[in-house]
């Protein structure tokens, strides 16, 4: 159960963000961004949620991985192939960001026009390129070191 004073001071924090919003209507992204730039957060342009968003439609059925096949471009997109790297950038799990400097935005088309829910391929591989431009760019601060247990004795 909640005690008084933590529900006095969940109200007092309520009020004063509900103040703020009221007479300030300057955007909290730069101070976000100031306090997550050192834990590895990239930036996000304007268009970059509609892009993911149409990346997260892939169903995984490997119509782009056989596109790809028959353009005879299949490593353009990695050694996994084009649906890997659709369902990788749009789930950023992990994905090696220079996976995508080598496509041709020709081939990108062809694989959204073979894509059954239309991947944005052009602009997702854009996305990542510019995501990596900053990350190996050094407008990124150093990750911080993972915590690491004692050596067992």
């Amino acid at each position: 159960m909640m005690s008084l004073e933590s529900f006095v001071r969940l109200g007092v924090s309520f009020v004063r963000t509900l103040a703020r919003r009221a007479w300030s209507r300057e955007s909290e992204l730069p101070r976000f961004m100031e306090q997550y730039r050192p834990d590895g957060m990239l930036s996000a342009a304007a268009g970059d949620p509609q892009v993911l968003a149409g990346a997260s439609r892939c169903i995984a059925c490997g119509r782009c991985d056989a596109a790809a096949w028959e353009l005879g471009v299949r490593d353009e997109l990695g050694i996994a192939g084009p649906m890997a790297f659709a369902l990788g950038a749009s789930r950023q799990a992990g994905l090696d960001l220079s996976l995508a400097a080598h496509a041709s935005d020709e081939t990108l088309r062809a694989l959204t026009a073979a894509c059954p829910v239309a991947v944005p391929f052009v602009s997702l591989a854009a996305l990542v390129r510019r995501r990596n431009a900053e990350y190996v760019g050094g407008h990124l601060d150093a990750p911080r070191p993972l915590l690491s247990l004692p050596p067992a004795s």
